[in-house]
């Protein structure tokens, strides 16, 4: 007799619900993210963009620090993590920036606002060092396909488990789910119909 588990999976950005759905998975197998993936509806906050909302409702032992400086015509924002007053890691970012601390990880986006695709960087903050970089596979784009303007930005989040991005580019909105120990894509979907800019 094979015993069936189903399970309510709501996905979270920032502690907000963004979407829910049933996923029905076997006794004793790991969720099956491409599941989780196929069962999510597109949902989008512009208040999580960017390292301000990635800041609300803040809870880490960790602190941010974002600066840039007064010179740099291109607007990129140096993001630093911080503990006791000593920096422990930092990364080159832009407005809409994205990361989000687990535990004694982060995990934060690397993309350009204006361009497509990106990838996802995991961080032991214990040591300060790099444990993965991963592409994403976002919305790939068709040979051939230009677009006079492109617009890329994301939401990120992430438990002990896995890393969820929700993409919304001009080219199409996506949703991937990586692993978190590797980096490796193991749920991803694009959603149909939607369009951020003119191209």
């Amino acid at each position: 007799m094979k015993l069936y588990i189903t399970i309510f999976i709501c996905v979270i950005v920032s502690g907000f619900v963004i979407s829910s759905f049933c996923v029905r998975t076997r006794a004793g197998e790991s969720l099956d993210y491409q599941a989780v993936a196929d069962g999510a509806r597109w949902a989008w906050d512009d208040s999580e963009v960017g390292p301000i909302g990635c800041m609300r409702g803040w809870m880490s032992d960790y602190d941010i620090s974002v600066f840039r400086k007064h010179d740099d015509a291109n607007g990129r924002l140096q993001i630093s993590v911080m503990k006791n007053g000593h920096q422990i890691y930092s990364w080159k970012g832009n407005q809409d920036s994205v990361f989000k601390i687990v535990a004694d990880r982060l995990y934060y986006a690397v993309f350009g606002p204006m361009s497509p695709g990106g990838f996802v960087v995991a961080v032991d903050l214990l040591h300060g060092t790099d444990v993965w970089r991963a592409p994403l596979v976002g919305v790939p784009l068709s040979p051939g396909k230009a677009f006079s303007k492109y617009q890329n930005r994301m939401l990120l989040d992430a438990t002990a488990d896995v890393v969820t991005i929700w993409g919304d580019e001009t080219n199409g909105h996506y949703v991937e789910i990586k692993d978190m120990a590797s980096g490796k894509t193991i749920g991803h979907k694009i959603f149909e119909g939607f369009s951020s800019a003119k191209p």
